[in-house]
């Protein structure tokens, strides 16, 4: 009888705890059309703090490396060009790079960070947001109130060595990743 208190105690803190979450990362309803003008200053400078560093998730070996695409140009006068900012994602498991692609960045669905689609492929999402106090960037996969949302650090290299063992001893610089030109 003494569990009954306990436990109707924690099924009324349930709540709470849910909101809290909710709180913390709060959905936004936008335009599904929308561009990156009106949130350039913002997506620029998160690029600034994030561009060409290596961050990783320890937990699954999972990492990335985004970059401004500097291939694309584009026009913020121009009708026939999607006016935005385009970056290079680079994709890890366990330093090894596993996709690239170009995406598309522009203001996301959750309050205060930036979505980062495929542009060819519009199905790679992320969304990211850098943490100031902490020096780690906060990661979701896609824009749905029921995903987990990921930690990732900083990083000089990626680590390398699988949870069965196998793996790279060591990542490769950022020289051979083509980072610092």
């Amino acid at each position: 009888m003494r569990l009954l208190p306990t436990l109707l105690a924690a099924c009324l803190s349930l709540p709470f705890i849910t909101c809290s979450y909710a709180a913390d990362d709060q959905l936004l309803k936008l335009d599904p059309k929308r561009d990156s003008a009106p949130y350039k200053a913002q997506i620029l400078g998160l690029l600034k703090k994030t561009e060409g560093f290596r961050w990783e998730h320890k937990e699954d070996g999972m990492g990335y490396v985004i970059s401004q695409e500097t291939g694309m140009k584009s026009n913020w006068n121009s009708d026939t060009f999607v006016n935005g900012i385009f970056v290079n994602v680079k994709k890890f498991y366990y330093g090894t790079k596993v996709d690239e692609y170009v995406g598309y960045a522009r203001q996301s669905n959750f309050l205060d960070f930036v979505e980062i689609y495929g542009w060819k492929e519009p199905d790679k999402q992320i969304h990211i947001k850098y943490n100031n106090s902490s020096d780690t960037m906060s990661l979701y996969y896609q824009a749905y109130p029921d995903r987990p949302k990921f930690t990732f650090n900083k990083v000089d290299k990626f680590f390398t060595e699988t949870p069965s063992g196998k793996g790279n001893k060591s990542s490769e610089s950022a020289e051979e990743l083509d980072l610092i030109h």
